[in-house]
């Protein structure tokens, strides 16, 4: 069964509980790190990836791997953690990255693996259909391939 949630509606919380994101994207190329601060962290991955904005940062180094990000409950907070790490060497901006993601994987992929999700590059979120189905125990399991002799037994000798 396939379900779909619209995005904004599972990344807004209820209201007067705002979450604020302050976050880092990497380059295909994994040269370039992007710094931003959005309250819709998903959403506007999503955004990067699909390039809304042709002539941004983002767009021109392909830069749309989540690899790192902090959550706020206070917007004027996350804006000056945004201005901060901007302010930071590439060195010190890896140090903080490799702490929180030492492999430096998508985050996003890792979401979608760990809650069964896929954030789809239109916006729509739904769940991931499973690969193999679990086998009912009741079921005869094929046995295909293997050879129709029966098993020996000690008498055969």
């Amino acid at each position: 069964m396939l379900f779909a949630w619209d995005a904004q509606a599972l990344q807004s919380p209820p209201m007067f509980d705002r979450r604020y994101f302050v976050y880092m994207l990497q380059s295909s190329s994994r040269r370039a790190l992007y710094i931003g601060f959005t309250n819709l962290i998903i959403m506007r991955t999503i955004e990067h990836r699909t390039s809304k904005y042709p002539g941004s940062f983002t767009s021109k180094y392909r830069a749309w791997r989540l690899v790192y990000y902090e959550e706020y409950g206070d917007a004027e907070a996350a804006k000056d953690r945004e201005r901060q790490l901007k302010g930071w060497s590439r060195a010190k901006k890896n140090a903080l990255v490799t702490k929180m993601n030492p492999k430096w994987r998508d985050l996003i992929s890792e979401w979608e693996d760990k809650y069964g999700l896929e954030f789809h590059l239109d916006g729509r979120i739904t769940a991931k259909e499973s690969q193999k189905q679990p086998q009912d125990p009741s079921t005869p399991v094929s046995r295909a391939g293997e050879s129709a002799r029966e098993p020996s037994s000690a008498q055969d000798g």
